[in-house]
C-alpha cells in the first residue's frame, strides 16, 4: 500500500490498535447507517403535513428528520438569504454544489425555520410553494449564516429554530446511506488488506530468521 506510507508504518509498529481503530470507524459507519435506515421507514409512502405554527422536530445533529409538506403562512426575512459553497466531498458526491440558507417565522414568531436550497438560489425560490422537504433542528453553523445577513432571532419562539432541507426526502436519504455502506465496506476492507500484509511481513521475517538460524547451526 504504497500510497498509504503512514498508514503503513503504523500498522508495521501497532497492528493491534490500527485494527481495533478502523473497527471503532467501521462501528460509527454501521451505527449511522442504522440511522438512515430508521429514517427511511419513519418516512413513510409520503410526507406528512404539518403545520408551521406546530411543529416541533427531535432534538441533536443525529435524529431523524421529519418528512414533511408545510402548511400555513410564513414571513421570509429575505435580508437574511445566505448563499454557501459547498465546503465538504459529500455535499460535491450529493450535487449540492452550493446551498441557500433563507430564515422565515410563522405569524405569531413561535417558530423559526431556515429554509435550506440545495443550490444557490434567490429568496423567492424559498417561497414558492409547495413547501416539501425534511425537518431537522438547526444547528449553531445553520443560525450563524443567516445571523451574519442581520437575522434576529425572536425572542418569542415557543420551540427551537428549526432546519427545513427543501431537497430532503427518501431519495437523498437513500444517498446517505448508499455513500455511508460504501465507506463501511471501504474500511473492512482495507483493514483486511493491511491486517493481510502484517501477516505476510511477519511471516517473511519468521522465515527469514529461521534460515539464518538453521545456516549458522549447520556451519558449526
Amino acid at each position: 500500500m504504497h500510497y498509504m506510507p503512514g498508514a503503513e508504518k503504523l500498522l508495521d509498529r501497532f497492528p493491534l490498535f490500527t485494527a481495533m481503530l478502523c473497527a471503532a470507524f467501521c462501528a460509527v459507519f454501521v451505527w449511522y447507517g442504522s440511522v438512515q435506515v430508521k429514517e427511511l421507514r419513519a418516512f413513510g409512502a409520503g410526507p406528512q403535513i404539518a403545520a408551521v405554527d406546530k411543529t416541533i422536530t427531535p432534538s441533536g445533529d443525529f435524529a431523524i428528520g421529519q418528512w414533511v409538506e408545510l402548511r400555513g403562512e410564513l414571513k421570509f426575512d429575505c435580508a437574511s438569504t445566505a448563499v454557501s459553497n459547498a465546503g465538504t466531498l459529500e455535499n460535491y458526491l450529493f450535487g449540492h454544489a452550493a446551498e441557500t440558507y433563507v430564515a422565515a417565522t410563522d405569524p405569531q414568531k413561535l417558530r423559526l425555520y431556515v429554509f435550506v436550497l440545495d443550490h444557490a438560489a434567490i429568496c423567492e425560490d424559498a417561497m414558492r410553494k409547495p413547501w416539501r422537504g425534511v425537518l431537522r433542528s438547526a444547528n449553531r453553523s445553520d443560525l450563524d449564516r443567516v445571523r451574519r445577513n442581520g437575522l434576529v432571532v425572536p425572542a418569542s419562539l415557543g420551540a427551537p429554530p428549526i432546519r427545513f432541507e427543501t431537497y430532503g426526502g427518501p431519495k437523498e436519504t437513500r444517498k446517505m446511506l448508499t455513500l455511508t455502506s460504501v465507506a463501511t465496506a471501504l474500511m473492512a476492507m482495507g483493514a483486511i488488506l493491511f491486517w493481510f500484509k502484517h501477516r505476510t511481513m511477519e511471516a517473511k521475517k519468521e522465515s527469514q530468521w529461521a534460515g539464518s538460524a538453521w545456516g549458522n547451526s549447520a556451519g558449526r
